[in-house]
């Protein structure tokens, strides 16, 4: 069995955090990490924990040098997906590779995770014409580099279960889930139609993995299970739990906070912890 926790939008650098669903404490991430270290132990180790984007708020050799040491301090091999605010610097990419390389596997911003389980390919989508650069447009793409790079590895090992992980969302948040008159955050429409397609071409592909929005979500789609995760660094401080195996895929929500301070939490952003669908799954596997 794989297990593996799933995290995001840590904003290491923020003062204070910008957008926000629940209060943000980025300075607290050493303590969280401990938290999160002592919980990994506590459910019997994980093969690897995936940063789904916006580790830093802005990226500086400062933010990404003080990123790198809180997460080496967890113990457990951390990869990344390179969010937004990851790339607010039009040599981002460089940056990342010059400052933290034990981020990515193979030394590029894509690449697969491969265990005896799952592949996991990792692709942070683009924003704007400049490739891994964002400043203030949000126009989520995928290039036809990485477009060719995600089918060709969608082809290999079609006997495992894989999963696609983004940055940005497929979905916004449902009305059902939000009380709201339409969905909440969603991206664009050729982004989720880019998305489809390939979960229609490939079969094997079960799990697609967003952030971006700061929101527990859930949304199943023709097998495919479209998930997002709210900010590890909000209150009540959450990460997903996945574990596959042959015939299994299964996540649980894990809160290492609580939402009882008063002015800690914001009751009419309760959404973005989701309800009980949008916190767990369990899927039986081919």
């Amino acid at each position: 069995m794989t297990r593996f926790v799933f995290l995001a939008d840590t904003h290491v650098g923020a003062r204070p955090m910008g957008y926000q669903q629940q209060p943000g404490h980025p300075a607290r991430l050493p303590e969280l990490l401990n938290a999160l270290r002592e919980r990994i132990a506590a459910e019997g180790g994980a093969d690897f924990v995936l940063h789904g984007g916006d580790l830093t708020d802005a990226a500086t050799e400062e933010n990404i040098g003080a990123a790198a040491a809180a997460f080496a301090a967890l113990g457990v091999p951390v990869r990344l997906c390179l969010g937004n605010h990851d790339l607010t610097a039009p040599d981002a990419a460089e940056l990342w590779r010059k400052n933290a390389p034990e981020f990515f596997a193979g030394g590029r911003p894509e690449y697969t995770i491969l265990t005896p389980d799952i592949a996991v390919h990792v692709a942070p989508n683009h924003w704007c014409e400049q490739p891994y650069f964002w400043k203030d447009r949000q126009r989520e793409h995928f290039s036809e580099d990485q477009l060719a790079w995600l089918r060709s590895e969608l082809r290999r090992r079609p006997d495992l279960p894989h999963t696609l992980v983004a940055h940005s969302p497929v979905f916004g948040l449902p009305p059902e889930q939000t009380g709201l008159d339409a969905p909440l955050h969603a991206p664009g429409v050729e982004f989720a139609e880019t998305v489809f397609a390939l979960a229609d071409e490939f079969p094997q592909l079960r799990l697609v993995l967003g952030a971006h929005n700061h929101m527990n979500s859930r949304v199943e789609r023709r097998g495919v299970q479209y998930v997002t995760v709210s900010s590890f660094v909000e209150t009540p401080f959450e990460v997903k739990w996945i574990e596959v195996s042959s015939a299994r895929l299964a996540m649980r929500t894990l809160r290492l906070g609580t939402t009882e301070s008063p002015g800690e939490y914001r009751p009419d952003h309760a959404y973005a912890q989701g309800r009980d669908q949008d916190r767990a799954l369990e899927t039986r596997l081919p």
